[in-house]
This record gives structure tokens, C-alpha cells and sequence, in this order.
């Protein structure tokens, strides 16, 4: 808020943009601090419309956007491509923490720990290689802040499945069945370990919508339909009588088919052989 304040302060040009996010964010700091002293459920309620009013806010400056701030997003690709580095990242700690908890390392425990991680690199393969790579359509501006909240459901996807291929590596079944549980802990591992999947697949759907159409792999018509199939598929993965493991297997699958779908494009464009693109 302090830096919107100063950019509007130093930037007169800016200040169409920057005075409704100092108000609005200024409001949503109030309400988180009052929260962090109420607690309960009006705490939470106050923190969800501080969380609301971050969100709208943007929302709410669009149409003076392109006054304040007239230069192309050529840079955006690049901050939102180490966020999500970062989101992946977790993912990987959640693949070491798996390893690290199965206690005794044996080949189960290792082909559970190897199918993690490829599970983990098929989330950055496809990101960069169709998403991450490309500008978003800064000319049009609905489509530009789409693309940017795009990116919260792409990585709440990640971090799901990051929280729960740790599980999948070294199932935690001493306490559930103490409890009985074992079935019903291993059933909402599965759930969300395939909802993180197909949250991610059709945030990278609606993301291509978004992109600049000249250097798309895939068009648009033909890789969106794929995509939100795939999300389709892997939510009916955790209704088949199979381990988890090969559930990961099955995941894993489909991640290969946009990696060679990929490439095969990359291959057949004008792109390759040229060291001055990727």
C-alpha cells in the first residue's frame, strides 16, 4: 500500500489507478488487524472481506489502466513465472518430506518417491512450455487481468497437489488406523491429489484464451477442448479400484500426452533450430 502511495505521489499520471488501491487496500488492512483481535467466526468473516476487497480491487481500475500505466507486459511473464517457480518448489518439499517420513527406504518407497517427482516436473513442463513462455494480450485488458487471476487457481492446484504427493509417497496410516480411518484418509488424499490436477489443467484452458495468438504452440480451438477433457479424466482417476500409486501412474499419463503434443508442435513450427526464442 505504502509503495502504490509513493508511486501515485511521484507518478501524478498513475494516481487514476494508484489512489483506489491505497483506499481499498488501506480498508483491508483495518480489517485484518481488527480480526487478528476478534477471532472467532466474525474474525473470520472480517478476513475474508479484507481477502475480498484485495481481489475486487483491481477489478475496479480497469478501464484507467491503460492511462496509468501505458507500457506492454513484456516483464509479467517473467514475475509470475518465478512465482509459480516458487509454488513448485513446495511441491518438490512435499516430494523430499514424503521420502523423508516413509521411514525405511526400499523400492516401493523409492518408485513412489520417483513417480512424485515426475508427477511434480509434468506441472513445469506444461506450464512453460504452452503458458509461461508467451505475453499475455496487454492490448486488451480484461483479457490481461484475467491472466493474472488466472494464476490463483493454477497454483492452488500446485500447492494441493504438492500437500498431497507427500502422502502418496509415505501413506500416513499409523494414526488413521487407530481411528479406523485408513480408507476415508487414503480416499481424500486421492480426491484432492486429483482435484490439484485438474484445477491446474483448466486454469492452463482458460489461460491460453489470454495469450498473444502469434506464437501459441497449439491453437487455441484445438488445446483448450484437451485440456479441460484432461481435467475431466483425472477427476474420475480416484473412482477406479486401483493404489494410489497408480493413480499418480494414470496422472502422470496425461501429462506426457500435452509434453508430446507439445513438442511434436514445437518441432513442426518455425521455432525450431532458432537460439533466438524458446
Amino acid at each position: 500500500t505504502f509503495m502504490w502511495w509513493r508511486a501515485g505521489r511521484h507518478n501524478p499520471q498513475t494516481r487514476v489507478v494508484t489512489n483506489v488501491y491505497v483506499r481499498n487496500f488501506s480498508l483491508s488492512i483495518l480489517l485484518w488487524v481488527v480480526a487478528a483481535f476478534v477471532g472467532g467466526p466474525l474474525g473470520l468473516a472480517l478476513k475474508a472481506a479484507g481477502l475480498l476487497i484485495d481481489l475486487i480491487t483491481p477489478l475496479l481500475t480497469i478501464k484507467n489502466q491503460a492511462q496509468a500505466f501505458p507500457a506492454a507486459a513484456r516483464k509479467l511473464p517473467e514475475r509470475f513465472g518465478l512465482f509459480v517457480i516458487i509454488v513448485l518448489g513446495e511441491n518438490l518439499v512435499g516430494i523430499v518430506n514424503g521420502l523423508a517420513d516413509a521411514g525405511s527406504v526400499d523400492v516401493v518407497t523409492l518408485t513412489r518417491f520417483v513417480l512424485g517427482f515426475l508427477l511434480g516436473f509434468g506441472l513445469w513442463w506444461i506450464y512453460f512450455d504452452y503458458i509461461g513462455r508467451l505475453e499475455p494480450d496487454s492490448h486488451n485488458r480484461w483479457k490481461f487481468i484475467t491472466w493474472s487471476y488466472l494464476h490463483l487457481p493454477l497454483v492452488i492446484g500446485i500447492t494441493m497437489m504438492g500437500a498431497m504427493v507427500q502422502h502418496a509417497i509415505a501413506p500416513q496410516v499409523a494414526g488413521a488406523e487407530a481411528h479406523g480411518d485408513v480408507h476415508s484418509v487414503e480416499a481424500g488424499v486421492r480426491w484432492l491429489l486429483a482435484g490439484g490436477f485438474a484445477l491446474f489443467y483448466l486454469a492452463c484452458a482458460g489461460l491460453e484464451y489470454t495469450l498473444e495468438q502469434t506464437e501459441v504452440l497449439i491453437a487455441t480451438r484445438t488445446i483448450v477442448p484437451l485440456r479441460i477433457l484432461t481435467a475431466g479424466v483425472a477427476l474420475l482417476l480416484p473412482l477406479l479400484p486401483v493404489t494410489l500409486s497408480w493413480m499418480v501412474v494414470g496422472l502422470i499419463l496425461l501429462h506426457v500426452l500435452h509434453a508430446v503434443l507439445g513438442v511434436r508442435a514445437w518441432f513442426a513450427s518455425d521455432n525450431a533450430g532458432r537460439t533466438d526464442t524458446h
